[in-house]
């Protein structure tokens, strides 16, 4: 039997795929391991299920299976459980989940599977409905030669890989590619997620394809196609995209010397059906064109009028749908595909949708059968009424089943919590034929969507108000707003305490991911990103250094790491696109204002000005050493922030430099590392230079190094890799007798690299949040409080006191954090009512 990758062979050495950490693999290696992965399962042509992501083992474990002559069913991650309704029901013989098979009891081994089939694919997204598309090696591989044909795509290509491959558009890209002998760079995020991009770079991807929720988020994270030389071209299919941002899109790449392809399709077709021409896009931002190669589109007319039921012909039309085990021995059913949707022909000769005709929805690029959704809500017993636009689902049920329905559809259905709205009605609205009147729904729906959003739109006004910005859309995330380690802690607490427990890197999901990833937390427990917890340590070790007068340090040391490691999460993806106000605009107003007005109040007191902690240098300045009781040593850490902060962002704006971190960031980081280990090493070598001091970016730049390596450290041996070199740097760099820094910088670095959430009690958790948040106020001024404290009980603080005295600094400078907030959040609402005078003003002059 020939299979849709029996051609793969020819490519031998060329290189397939780039995996999730980067490596490259060559067809042979993939068909290698791929024919590795699949040996268990015997030469007996079976039935099985694979949960497939965009990662280099599932990919092999698909590969080998389809090579060897199985019949494939693709899931998602968690879809082929025992107790999902598509194992349930089709019972298949063995399982791929993390990596390894699950054998199966072989009690259908019998039942004979059509030689013909292939791959089985939902029809309906994340319900998970039993009833499946049959598609055979012949549709597969038609479909994959018309997109290689129309998007003209050969070797020398590359895919980044931004839909799930379990979904028939992300599988078209990667069959379509294979096919041609070209790449895939492996990456299965979100594409706000600063990675992205610096894979995008370093792969050199010449292509990506996305759904219209990837675009929206791709317009609110401020991507420009033009800073990727690389890129080629874009697909967009899974939904209709409105035409004004169609046009937006195309004019946008096509002035970056890139192409922009609109497609339609559907799973039944393998999947596409139609598509227009990239040169043509821009006279019709309303079309999906013509239909692909091979393929035949044409009207099914309805009543009088021009328009009618879109139907299609061509060699990759499904062999028929599958609802039961039995259904797979049957051939090729049909030879046309009934859309569903009713569409007109353009005088260009290009089709238009203009509606549809059965009761399918298309929400976050998922097709969902809303008569289904109805019956598994009166399987469960509750009597509901679903009706859907472009902006969601809106279900409609008595109040007492309200809770019930939203659990099945979050548990059961899967769908995200964005896309749905449960509506509490008296009664479902009826027609006067006595059918339900779905309009009515979708109007009451919209109603109480607004309402809610009257009521709870603390969240928007509170998130921007810390991010300070004047609104906060659907689309915006914390890193597209120009989110930044000086306000990260104070939008997770916001977050918190809106939507419940936030999911990890919820600081690159939009606004509605977040919404739709949100769920209720135990009132007792909450978990807490483990950088937000060594921050609050070590402030609070700070503090304790300077009250006690203790030997053991370290506190700076940690914060100095955490610095390096938000500094890489959150300013490098703006350096990259060349936006350094971005990054000193909030070191001048949050770091420096507080700085220079806090140091003043010192130098009041002391009646006296020391200039060289107004210039910054006082680190580098010999009167430096001179012991100071009233400013203590506290402001050393902020003259070292400082400088490494400027630093890195000259460093990052050499485009050079910028270029190699985007293509290599691990490498990059760790180059960085050694180069400033080195630098430590060489200036503590000329210690008795007046030039260097034990607190400078020279000596400490390392520390700044290693946080800015531990996002990019995203494999065991990279993290071990960094654990050994920080452990040495810190033991060897270690004052002995004069301050205990090592263990507790170790024990930070150790947390920040192994550990990504803490789960705490929740009051605890609030304690140590809100100290984070204000970590900053707390470091500026404890050292006044001290001085305070030591001169009130004669120059020493008894250990008896100690614990009240860290407890009022750390208060205080809460207090601080607090009251910025607040003038920040009244500054921002005085400045609301001009923004929209002026806004009006442009629009009686437009």
């Amino acid at each position: 039997m020939k299979t849709l990758f029996d051609c793969l062979d020819q490519y031998g050495d060329a290189i397939a795929v780039i995996d999730e950490e980067g490596r490259p693999v060559t067809y042979a290696a993939l068909l290698a391991r791929a024919a590795s992965l699949v040996e268990p399962l015997g030469a007996r042509r079976r039935l099985v299920a694979i949960e497939i992501a965009n990662r280099l083992t599932p990919l092999a474990a698909y590969v080998g299976a389809i090579r060897a002559g199985h019949a494939v069913i693709l899931t998602t991650p968690g879809g082929a459980s025992d107790e999902a309704p598509i194992v349930r029901t089709f019972r298949p013989e063995a399982v791929f989940r993390a990596g390894a098979w699950t054998q199966k009891p072989a009690a259908e081994a019998a039942t004979e599977l059509h030689p013909d089939l292939a791959v089985l694919l939902s029809t309906s997204g994340s319900t998970g409905s039993p009833k499946l598309v049959r598609l055979s090696h012949g549709n597969l591989a038609a479909n994959a030669r018309s997109i290689i044909d129309y998007l003209g795509i050969g070797p020398d290509e590359t895919a980044i890989t931004t839909l799930p491959p379990a979904y028939s558009y992300g599988l078209s890209v990667i069959h379509s590619h294979l096919l041609a002998g070209a790449r895939l760079a492996l990456f299965d995020g979100s594409v706000t997620d600063p990675a992205f991009a610096q894979i995008l770079d370093r792969d050199g991807a010449s292509s990506f394809a996305g759904v219209p929720h990837i675009f929206d988020l791709l317009r609110g994270s401020g991507f420009e196609p033009a800073a990727h030389p690389s890129l080629r071209y874009v697909t967009q299919a899974g939904g209709r995209l409105p035409a004004d941002q169609v046009l937006a899109w195309a004019t946008q790449l096509r002035k970056a010397g890139k192409r922009f392809f609109v497609m339609y399709g559907q799973t039944e077709a393998a999947p596409r059906i139609a598509y227009v021409p990239a040169e043509d896009i821009e006279r019709h931002p309303d079309c999906i064109g013509r239909a692909v190669p091979g393929g035949r589109l044409r009207i099914e007319p309805i009543g009088d009028g021009e328009q009618g039921e879109l139907v299609y012909a061509g060699p990759n039309v499904m062999m028929g749908y599958a609802e039961g085990r039995a259904d797979l021995t049957r051939g090729a059913e049909t030879a046309e595909l009934r859309t569903g949707d009713i569409a007109r022909v353009n005088d260009a000769g290009y089709f238009q949708i203009t509606g549809r005709l059965s009761r399918i929805s298309k929400v976050f690029g998922l097709r969902i059968s809303l008569d289904e959704i109805e019956a598994r809500l009166a399987q469960a017993g509750l009597a509901a009424a679903v009706a859907a636009d472009d902006e969601g689902l809106a279900v409609a049920c008595a109040a007492s089943d309200t809770q019930a329905a939203t659990d099945l559809l979050l548990n059961q259905l899967h769908l995200p919590k964005a896309a749905f709205l449960v509506l509490a009605l008296p009664t479902i609205p009826r027609l006067s034929s006595g059918k339900t009147d779905y309009a009515a729904i979708l109007r009451q729906a919209r109603d109480a969507g607004e309402a809610a959003q009257a009521r709870t739109g603390g969240l928007r006004p509170a998130l921007a108000a810390v991010l300070g910005v004047r609104q906060v859309r659907d689309e915006d995330s914390f890193i597209s707003l120009g989110g930044d380690s000086l306000n990260y802690v104070r939008a997770w607490l916001v977050l918190e305490e809106h939507l419940g427990r936030c999911p990890e890197n919820w600081e690159t999901m939009s606004l509605a991911e977040l919404e739709g990833a949100s769920q209720s937390w135990p009132q007792r427990r909450m978990a807490i990103d483990s950088d937000v917890l060594a921050r609050a340590v070590a402030i609070v070790m700070v503090v304790m250094h300077h009250v006690t007068n203790s030997a053991v340090g370290g506190g700076a040391y940690s914060l100095l790491l955490i610095a390096g490691m938000n500094f890489s999460r959150f300013q490098v993806p703006k350096l990259a696109q060349g936006q350094l106000w971005s990054v000193l605009e909030p070191l001048l107003v949050k770091v420096l204002a507080p700085y220079f007005l806090i140091i003043s109040a010192y130098f009041v007191l002391q009646h006296g000005v020391f200039l060289p902690q107004y210039l910054l240098v006082s680190n580098f300045s010999a009167s430096a050493a001179t012991p100071d009781p009233l400013r203590t040593t506290v402001f050393w850490y902020i003259e070292t922030y400082v400088w490494l902060i400027l630093a890195a962002s000259l460093m990052m704006l050499a485009p050079g430099l910028r270029r190699l971190g985007a293509k290599h960031p691990w490498p990059f980081a760790l180059g960085l590392v050694l180069v400033t280990l080195i630098a430590g090493s060489v200036a503590r070598l000329n210690m008795s230079l007046p030039v260097f001091f034990d607190h400078t970016p020279f000596t400490l730049g390392y520390l700044f190094a290693f946080g800015w390596a531990i996002p990019q450290a995203r494999t065991t041996g990279r993290r071990l890799l960094l654990l050994a070199l920080g452990a040495g740097a810190l033991f060897a760099f270690e004052r002995p007798g004069i301050e205990f820094a090592a263990p507790v910088t170790l024990a930070a670095l150790t947390l920040l690299l192994f550990v990504r959430r803490v789960t705490l009690g929740w009051k605890l958790t609030q304690v140590v949040s809100m100290t984070a948040a204000a970590s900053l106020y707390i470091y500026l001024s404890h050292g006044m409080v001290v001085h305070a404290l030591r001169s009130a009980l004669h120059g020493r603080i008894p250990l008896a006191l100690a614990l009240p005295a860290i407890a009022l600094c750390c208060l205080i400078g809460i207090g601080l954090s607090r009251a910025v907030d607040l003038a920040e959040a009244w500054a921002l609402a005085r400045t609301r009512p001009r923004a929209a005078l002026r806004s009006a003003d442009l629009a009686a002059e437009a």
